[in-house]
């Protein structure tokens, strides 16, 4: 068992992310098979154009809104208790375009 307090938690902001994005690790891949991670992004931040070879990736926003964009060029908009998953191979993009912060659970799981 393992308990996490996000308040506790020591948060990076990860390579290939802007704007002051900021992730805590609740779980790593080494640890189980999966990786969870809770997402602070302030306007303006997000994450590069960028796929997971192995991972599929699933984000749900907890606050706040994201702005999502896919290798074929196509935005959508997830608002709070939305969700959507990236398959392996995937790319995507996230921005937070609104005037407040974003918090989202990120779950990474190795194929």
């Amino acid at each position: 068992m393992k308990v996490f307090h996000v308040a506790n938690a020591e948060r990076v902001e990860p390579p290939g992310h802007f704007g002051h994005l900021e992730v805590a690790t609740i779980t790593d891949l080494d640890e189980v098979a999966f990786r969870a991670q809770v997402s602070f992004c302030p306007p303006g931040g997000g994450g590069e154009l960028h796929h997971h070879d192995d991972d599929d990736q699933l984000f749900v926003v907890v606050s706040g809104e994201l702005t999502f964009r896919i290798g074929s060029g196509e935005e959508f908009t997830l608002g709070e208790h939305d969700a959507v998953l990236f398959k392996a191979g995937e790319a995507h993009y996230t921005e937070n375009r609104s005037a407040d912060p974003s918090v989202s659970i990120v779950v990474t799981a190795r194929r």
